[in-house]
């Protein structure tokens, strides 16, 4: 066990130090959260935050989730990130199919650049149970199908509309693509010591897959680690708190992120509220912290989520909804 965990943060923190891409928040619950969810992981999002959640959550369950996310950077631009998902998870297993959209704009002088990527992400994951009690590991497997879109417009003439990251992505989705398919692997683990104390690694995107574009470069998905610790403390409260290992962002912006949540259930767990904070490390947008909302309500076996996140200076706007059955 704690060759494993050596061995992963190793090359954690071997990886570059300024990321070529972005993590996110995925799921209702998580982003309610501020994305400190690497440690809980038990519901239909186990695929993305730690396949190895599966373990501990409900026999069956089915989850769809949708959301989008804002993103101003002063140095890398607009960004938008927009993201529907499908998921069926078992103790054991789980399937999961994803579809990711991608936009990022930058303004060079008289010119806007900007690049955009959808993809589709299916994704197999198993679980593996260890001798230590309540010690699993899981991994994931991805087939990816991606399609690239670059564009370069004269600012010249265009309306402060234009500058809008939902018509960026109009006017992207208006030029030709150049689609291509790779694969990706997961390692993940989660421990469960004590019933109020959870602790998960996540290691995404081991081989760092990539997507060739028009031009002629390609867009690389770098490997991601990210830690968790979760609490589970009396009257159905539960406290979260997640770090990156490796940074995320760009070349000329990168931050590693640390996220602090809050669940508190009502009426037997029916209905619950959420809330979290985030800042990052490595960048002056950390001065500015996100914070984010989020409530659920749930019956034997429906469940219904929504969260909100906000950060001064509208730099992060962000909003997901999530629908899961289960049993």
């Amino acid at each position: 066990m704690r060759l494993l965990f050596l061995g992963i943060l190793v090359l954690s923190f071997s990886s570059p130090a300024a990321a070529d891409g972005r993590f996110l928040h995925l799921g209702a619950r998580a982003a309610s959260l501020g994305g400190a969810f690497t440690a809980v992981a038990d519901d239909a999002t186990a695929y993305y935050w730690n396949p190895a959640g599966l373990a501990f959550g409900p026999i069956v369950q089915v989850g769809w989730s949708r959301g989008e996310h804002d993103l101003d950077l002063s140095t890398a631009g607009l960004l938008l990130d927009t993201v529907t998902g499908l998921s069926v998870g078992y103790p054991f297993m789980g399937v999961s199919g994803t579809w990711f959209t991608n936009t990022s704009s930058r303004r060079e002088g008289d010119v806007l650049s900007s690049q955009g990527l959808e993809t589709f992400d299916f994704a197999f994951s198993l679980l593996q149970s260890l001798p230590i009690d309540n010690l699993v590991i899981a991994g994931n497997l991805h087939y990816l199908r991606g399609t690239v879109f670059e564009l370069d417009e004269m600012v010249t003439g265009l309306s402060s509309v234009a500058f809008e990251p939902s018509a960026i992505f109009s006017q992207l989705r208006g030029v030709e693509g150049q689609s291509s398919h790779t694969w990706a692997i997961d390692l993940a683990a989660l421990y469960e010591p004590k019933s109020w104390l959870r602790v998960g690694l996540m290691w995404r995107r081991l081989n760092e897959p990539e997507f060739g574009t028009p031009s002629g470069s390609a867009i690389v998905l770098s490997r991601h680690a990210r830690a968790g610790a979760a609490f589970h403390l009396p009257k159905e409260t539960l406290v979260s708190l997640d770090s990156d290992l490796s940074s995320q962002g760009f070349e000329d912006d990168s931050w590693r992120e640390i996220s602090l949540g809050a669940e508190k259930g009502f009426f037997e767990r029916r209905l619950f509220a959420r809330a979290g904070v985030r800042v990052e490390v490595g960048s002056d947008r950390g001065k500015s912290p996100a914070f984010s909302l989020g409530a659920g309500g749930r019956t034997r076996f429906f469940r219904i989520e929504f969260a909100y996140l906000a950060a001064a200076a509208a730099r992060d706007r962000a909003w997901w909804v999530a629908v899961t059955l289960s049993s």
